[in-house]
């Protein structure tokens, strides 16, 4: 009797509609599940690549910073031999 009386009122037809709206709704927050997932795999991939990155950069920082000091010391000890009149026999020009 309760059966009849959801078909004749047509339950079944709306349970069903559910059903598949609820499928629907399901496979598409799959799909967006999976696109998020590969957003985020993508974007750790592209982490992962901006710190190698930066490290290079720091080492590359640290070995000019020490050309730099290893040049303005060079620069000093040729400013004191020019300031001081005499040139050394090393540095002299021989044409």
């Amino acid at each position: 009797m309760v059966e009849n009386s959801y078909r004749i009122t047509g339950s079944d037809r709306e349970e069903g509609s559910r059903s598949r709206r609820s499928g629907t709704k399901m496979s598409r927050l799959k799909r967006d599940l999976e696109a998020a997932r590969a957003s985020v795999a993508e974007l750790e991939r592209q982490v992962a690549i901006d710190k190698a990155a930066q490290n290079e950069l720091a080492r590359n920082v640290t070995q000019l910073q020490d050309e730099n000091a290893a040049l303005k010391e060079d620069l000093g000890f040729l400013r004191n031999i020019m300031s001081s009149g005499t040139t050394p026999r090393a540095l002299v020009s021989r044409t």
